[in-house]
């Protein structure tokens, strides 16, 4: 069933660039769904920023029932920073390359400036992926060799993606792109069995009969690339001085470093490398600007990074793509531009019937705090689906509704709510934008209680969670480590 995706709203055979209007909050995320499963093709979303990418990514979540959707996430350090992204970001972007390849349909998510990235080649993932099965012969020291040829790190105690521990016949692994780690128990030489295992409890889980391990970095470290490496340095910057050479070459890989992938391979691909030959791109209404604002950006850390002597940078186009090849790349395939602006009548596209949900705070200083929510539940003629944070949050909220007189049906997802024949429905999920349709309405936390109220909980309840895991991670706490102070930012 499709509550917003018409015969209408259909993109054109030609490459001509369409236009979606008058999407508003999520609604966007609702039709692109409703698009990917009526076109069976592969929709690339090209978010602007990485607060848009996010919303993005947990409204699609919410909406998708069936569809293949995967996240390539930005970096989320600055162009020619000292910093390396977080191993679970560089998980979550090779086991999405991992996947693009044999994907015929579905929906993959990215910013743009993963979109203007550079990459490993398209054979980089594949042949240094592998997999084990119970009943393998493992040799742990050989194993040891390639798990630290792949990038992974040893420790003494497993936590995040990217690290392996070896203790007598057991072997701890946390592989790029699995959710849990693995235990691997070895009779002599034999795998007697596979388990995966709470990082925080180190207790062992479910048994399992094969792991899927992919390399822990985007680029190689093995002998032959690291002198294809030190080749490349001396081609591009003539000499073999600074930091990052002398650390590259003893096997050392300093932070930051991602930004000298290049140098690893002979030769570099895009993300648009990895498309299927007809997908659909999306970006937003204002995307030229922030384009334009990006590669600015760009050049301004561009300069600066020449300034160390140590660190020299790779010239822009050897990291980034161009900006003119950007577009005319992009201009190879079909494009839709979504927003919430109402498009003119000269402009090839199409307005849905979507609106902004009327004002519907809670206000506990009044005599009657849901007036407004009450209000639009009795004049509004479609369906209604309320969205809460978290089930404690869902409980309050459906006792405040039952003693107002509406009585809110609870299900488990969107899906339940689709197949609901109930008019007024309650759930917890991670969404942040409703939606107003003909047919339907989605409201959420941010729509009842104002978007400062909801930020205020999210950072007391982020402030608690994982607090054990926190705790355990400062013994890997060194001098001069960076960290995150949550009122001063990034310090050391």
């Amino acid at each position: 069933m499709h509550y917003l995706y018409t015969n209408d709203s259909s993109l054109p055979k030609n490459k001509n660039k369409f236009r979606w209007g008058s999407l508003y909050g999520s609604a966007q995320s609702l039709a692109l769904i409703e698009l990917a499963k009526k076109q069976s093709k592969v929709v690339l979303i090209v978010a602007n920023d990485i607060a848009q990418y996010n919303n993005i990514c947990s409204s699609l979540a919410f909406y998708n029932s069936d569809l293949d959707i995967l996240r390539f996430d930005n970096w989320e350090v600055l162009a020619y920073d000292h910093f390396s992204p977080h191993p679970d970001i560089t998980s979550n972007r090779l086991s999405t390359l991992s996947k693009m390849q044999g994907l015929n349909s579905g929906i993959i998510v990215t910013t743009l400036e993963s979109l203007s990235q550079r990459l490993c080649p398209l054979n980089y993932v594949k042949s240094n992926s592998f997999s084990l099965s119970s009943g393998d012969n493992l040799n742990s020291e050989e194993f040891t060799e390639k798990l630290l040829m792949f990038g992974y790190n040893r420790v003494s105690s497993v936590m995040e993606h990217g690290e392996f521990s070896i203790k007598g016949s057991l072997i701890d692994i946390f592989p790029m792109g699995s959710r849990l780690p693995y235990r691997l128990d070895l009779f002599d030489l034999e795998i007697e069995s596979i388990r995966t295992f709470d990082t925080s409890t180190q207790l062992s889980i479910d048994v399992i009969d094969k792991i899927d391990l992919l390399p822990a970095r985007e680029f190689a470290t093995d002998k032959n690339s690291i002198d294809l490496f030190q080749k490349n340095y001396i081609n591009t910057f003539n000499n073999n001085k600074g930091l990052i050479y002398r650390d590259v070459s003893e096997y050392r890989l300093p932070s930051g470093i991602e930004f000298y992938l290049p140098l690893f391979f002979n030769e570099t691909d895009t993300l648009f490398d990895y498309l299927p030959k007809e997908p659909i791109i999306v970006t937003h209404v204002g995307f030229s600007s922030v384009v334009d604002i990006f590669y600015g950006d760009i050049e301004a850390r561009y300069k600066y990074a020449e300034t160390s002597l140590d660190r020299p940078p790779l010239p822009i186009d050897r990291v980034f793509l161009d900006k003119g090849y950007l577009y005319g790349t992009l201009n190879k395939y079909q494009q839709l531009v979504v927003g919430s602006p109402k498009i003119g009548p000269s402009v090839l596209g199409y307005n849905f019937k979507s609106k902004l949900l009327p004002p519907l705070q809670i206000r506990s200083q009044t005599g009657n705090p849901l007036s407004k929510l009450l209000n639009f539940s009795h004049n509004f003629e479609g369906r209604i689906l309320i969205v809460c944070e978290s089930l404690g949050r869902q409980s309050i909220l459906s006792e405040l509704l039952n003693d107002n007189g509406i009585k809110p049906h609870s299900v488990i997802d969107w899906e339940s709510f689709v197949s609901s024949d109930e008019q007024i429905c309650i759930t917890n999920a991670s969404i942040r934008d409703g939606l107003l349709g003909e047919e339907l309405a989605v409201i959420t936390e941010d729509n009842l209680f104002g978007k400062d109220v909801v930020k205020q909980h999210r950072r007391r309840r982020a402030k608690h969670k994982d607090f054990d895991e926190a705790i355990k991670s400062l013994v890997e706490i060194n001098i001069n480590d960076p960290i995150v102070h949550e009122n001063y930012g990034v310090g050391r």
